[in-house]
């Protein structure tokens, strides 16, 4: 009799657990990028009263005679079906058509997270991030790449030990190299080189050495323990092109202790993010050191020749050349005026050089000068976030590649954890995250100014509610009814 009542109790606490999920799935019907759950049941031990007996000569087998004694949950389960998507039209609103998650975490990578909940927004630093704070993930380039730039190698084919880091679409577009941890500000005397990282373990000293065969710049230092300081790196790396390249850097940021040996920069394409400044026709693109700079038109009269007068107090570089074209002498070259005014430069110690080009303006005035030189921090105007996860800006006029957006799948996705605020945590029955390019062996795509809804879909929620609350009510009848048998049993003594 006993048993019909705990069967009976079972029976409402599982009835009681699925309400709880159904709730739960109910109240996050408008949640953002939101899984379902589901339970399912399992019966419970049951009590052998008669075991199997096996046929005899006289008589066939029987089975045997067991009575349950209640039911138990068997599972709840996530269901990770893709949710519609439901376009937004904001700029930093992702959403994923396919397989995959996105990558999150705190800024010391410890509190690594997967959602498929894209209303990220940006900080006032240019980090992509959740409504929590939580950083997302990816592959992050050189802030100078320009698409020009951009090659195959550009984002790795082997990601076994990749690296991610956080996104950060530049408010300004800077004419730097990222390498390291480290910003180097380059002039074109450094035109088709690139940096590479030698040692960067607690044995390297910093150093740096200059190999103009094959244009690289090699770094070296204890980069594990963050002993490398911007400014001893610019001493050593200005040193090394001190009597090779006539260019000054400068340095700023710290180490990254992930840094590895072998990482690289993209080749330097100076005349893409080099601040150039236009007189006379010609289009000075300028080094470091000529920050603050302007340029000035001296004599531009017939037969002038070509010749360039260096100011170092008041930071004017005075240009004297034919800019008349009503001679057989010709008018001043690019060429010719680039050799004069870097020949000058070295001559009053001025490491960088410059690069010139265009063809002379004839009606050029004497005293016509540049604005002031400056750093080419040009605005962003737009950034876009392409199906494969490429993250492009336009800053200015110019259109530069600052990275990728990356994905993470999982052998069992409906093994992960929710950790709360639409995200989830691995698991051990998860499996590990494969990080991979969106679009891609299995990985879904992503889509710009979008979300994905909730998958939860009310009138099958409608429909288990009844399935639940009637079969919570049979349960409490079977209780009520097992009560009323003892109650018919105490009363036999009457």
């Amino acid at each position: 009799m006993l048993k019909s009542l705990f069967s009976g109790v079972s029976g409402m606490k599982g009835n009681q657990t699925k309400m709880d999920v159904i709730g739960n799935n109910i109240a996050n019907s408008n949640t953002t990028a939101f899984k379902s759950g589901r339970v399912t049941f399992k019966d419970m031990l049951n009590q052998t009263l008669e075991g199997a007996n096996e046929k005899s000569t006289t008589r066939g087998g029987t089975n045997p005679k067991q009575v349950g004694i209640g039911v138990s949950v068997s599972s709840i389960d996530t269901i990770m079906k893709q949710g519609a998507l439901q376009p937004t039209g904001r700029d930093t609103d992702l959403a994923i058509e396919g397989n995959g998650f996105f990558i999150i975490s705190d800024a010391e990578g410890y509190d690594v997270r997967y959602t498929r909940d894209g209303s990220f927004t940006l900080d006032k630093d240019g980090n992509l991030i959740t409504s929590t704070g939580l950083y997302v993930q990816g592959i992050l380039l050189d802030k100078a790449t320009p698409v020009n730039m951009l090659t195959k190698t550009a984002f790795p084919a082997d990601l076994s030990n990749l690296s991610l880091k956080p996104i950060k679409i530049q408010p300004q577009y800077t004419p730097t190299v990222s390498i390291g941890g480290f910003d180097i500000k380059v002039g074109p005397g450094l035109q088709d080189y690139k940096f590479i990282l030698g040692k960067v373990d607690k044995t390297a000293s910093t150093t740096a050495t200059v190999n103009t065969t094959d244009k690289v710049i090699t770094l070296e230092g204890n980069f594990e323990e963050g002993k490398v300081s911007p400014s001893d790196l610019a001493t050593q790396i200005n040193s090394a092109l001190a009597g090779k390249i006539d260019e000054t850097v400068m340095v700023t940021g710290s180490p990254n202790k992930n840094a590895l040996s072998g990482e690289q920069t993209e080749k330097i394409n100076v005349a893409d993010y080099i601040p150039a400044v236009k007189v006379g026709g010609f289009e000075f693109s300028v080094g470091n050191e000529l920050i603050g700079w302007k340029f000035k038109i001296g004599k531009k009269d017939d037969n002038t020749s070509t010749t360039a007068i260096v100011d170092k107090v008041n930071k004017i570089i005075t240009i004297d050349g034919d800019f008349d074209n009503t001679t057989t002498q010709g008018m001043v070259q690019a060429s010719d005026l680039e050799a004069k005014i870097n020949a000058q430069l070295k001559t009053d110690g001025i490491t960088t050089t410059i690069k010139v080009k265009g063809t002379a303006l004839e009606g050029t005035l004497s005293g016509e000068t540049t604005e002031e030189i400056k750093e080419n921090l040009l605005k962003l105007v737009s950034f876009g976030i392409e199906k494969d996860g490429t993250i492009k800006g336009i800053y200015g006029d110019k259109a530069v590649v600052i990275g990728k957006v990356m994905l993470a799948n999982f052998t069992n996705a409906a093994g992960l954890e929710k950790a709360g605020d639409n995200s989830f945590k691995k698991t051990a029955n998860s499996g590990n995250p494969q990080v991979g390019y969106a679009g891609s062996n299995g990985y879904g795509s992503v889509n710009q100014g979008a979300l994905e809804m909730s998958n939860v879909d009310l009138a099958n929620e409608f429909t288990d509610m009844i399935i639940a609350s009637r079969a919570f009510q049979a349960n409490s009848r079977t209780i009520t009814t097992s009560d009323e048998m003892i109650q018919e049993l105490i009363n036999l003594k009457r």
